[in-house]
């Protein structure tokens, strides 16, 4: 980016195996596997002994909202009863609310059935909470999630919307930043948002965070980008991707000496304009 130098890092981190081993405890083994995996990527790069600059890690980082919490938050009087193979190998967990027949909630390995199905504006506003792992990392920072969990969406045709009965709906992929990026990006116009809501994008959607850094030679005053829907995003990235002092995402001007960053982590991208 010109002067700037900026450092940016892909990650995929380790994923839940199983729901029924995420579920017995908070936090759950693969929280500490992936934990250590980041941990690890970190040190290596302070080995490198880089300059200090602007670091964005993003990508696949398979964040679990957790499981254990939210069945105990959301079911506290259900009554969790095994299910077991030939061989008394436990095959499923069903929870069910007393007196009633049907389970509120059936886990397999690679199976989560809520009866009560939560909306995308719902899962953002009562699962929030739970999405609990980037708080092991204090030394990085995020834009505020304003947009529904980015996984497991159906990868059926025509099915845009809906999640598949395989995962809880989790915040896995994300950009996060050190602390001279979080300077960066408090200094910038930045938009945080999911994109593809209408479109069939797999069972992962991009998560991208948008920053568009104003030159330092003149006086530029603090820009809140105005709200817009992820649609938007998309016919705004198709119309203005390739054009220079255009209009970014989330519709404001964009100085021809201002430097746009786009971060795409689930496609594992990243360009500048």
């Amino acid at each position: 980016m010109k002067q700037m130098h900026v450092d940016m890092v892909n990650v995929h981190l380790f994923h839940d195996a199983s729901n029924l081993e995420s579920v017995e405890q908070s936090p759950s083994i693969y929280v500490g596997n992936r934990g250590r995996a980041l941990r690890h990527t970190l040190q290596k790069l302070q080995d490198l002994g880089l300059p200090e600059a602007p670091l964005f890690i993003f990508g696949d980082f398979n964040f679990r909202i957790d499981l254990h919490d939210i069945v105990h938050d959301f079911l506290p009087s259900t009554e969790a009863r095994p299910v077991k193979a030939d061989d008394e190998t436990t095959t499923a967990m069903e929870y069910y609310q007393a007196g009633e027949d049907t389970p509120a909630l059936q886990l397999e390995k690679k199976r989560f059935v809520l009866r009560d199905c939560l909306t995308q504006d719902g899962l953002l506003a009562q699962w929030r909470k739970y999405d609990k792992e980037s708080r092991s990392f204090p030394q990085l920072f995020e834009q505020h999630i304003s947009f529904p969990p980015s996984y497991p969406f159906s990868e059926d045709e025509g099915v845009t919307q809906e999640y598949m009965k395989t995962r809880p709906p989790s915040w896995c992929d994300r950009v996060l930043y050190n602390a001279a990026g979080k300077e960066l990006v408090q200094s910038s116009t930045a938009d945080y948002f999911l994109l593809g809501d209408t479109a069939e994008m797999g069972d992962h959607k991009p998560v991208c965070l948008s920053v568009v850094s104003h030159p330092t030679s003149t006086s530029q005053p603090e820009k809140t980008a105005p709200q817009a829907t992820t649609a938007e995003h998309a016919n705004n990235n198709k119309n203005n991707n390739n054009s220079a002092g255009g209009a970014d995402s989330a519709g404001s001007t964009i100085e021809p000496s201002a430097k746009r960053v786009w971060l795409c982590m689930s496609c594992f991208t990243a360009c500048c304009d």
